[in-house]
């Protein structure tokens, strides 16, 4: 998850209910690139966490998805394993993945399969319920973030878009 501010966090948990306290974020798009933040040193024991099954040391301890029993699982299209599927830069990069999850490698090759974005916290709307109101000036500033993401796109099942009305963002709206 990139967040307007441009943390990055590898779920809408592990960055909130006090949690970011404990658990550092991965990185931040203001001041590294997607790359760089991919495999670096928060990630690489976040990795570790998980292949060792430390959910608590992961940051994952107190989710309420981990504690309703459901599974830590790869999210991707299942149409890449059926019979005959087509092949394609996504297959080859999901393909990547799970090998290097076999073989416990916390420094991997693969990208992304599934990128939640939030370029801002600009909005055109004014929502009562809007928790974003006190951030509204947060927006990812570093130049090059938008082509990264780019870039990402062959690789991923989806992306998910926030903040405000996303497609009224010109970030998204090109990407789209």
């Amino acid at each position: 998850m990139v967040e307007g501010n441009g943390v990055v966090q590898p779920c809408a948990y592990r960055g909130n209910y006090g949690n970011a306290a404990i658990h550092p974020p991965l990185g931040n798009v203001n001041e590294q690139t997607l790359e760089e933040i991919w495999n670096g040193p928060e990630v690489q024991k976040l990795r570790q966490w998980m292949l060792d099954g430390d959910l608590a040391a992961a940051g994952c301890g107190g989710c309420l998805a981990v504690s309703q029993g459901q599974p830590l699982q790869l999210s991707y299209d299942m149409a890449v394993d059926k019979k005959g599927a087509l092949d394609s830069e996504y297959r080859r990069n999901l393909f990547l993945k799970r090998r290097e999850i076999e073989e416990g490698k916390t420094i991997i090759k693969s990208k992304p399969l599934v990128l939640y974005v939030t370029p801002t916290h600009r909005c055109n709307l004014r929502c009562t319920h809007c928790y974003e109101t006190p951030t509204r000036g947060d927006t990812i500033r570093r130049k090059g973030f938008q082509e990264e993401v780019e870039d990402l796109l062959p690789t991923l099942s989806e992306i998910v878009p926030g903040g405000g009305e996303p497609l009224v963002l010109s970030f998204l709206a090109q990407i789209v």
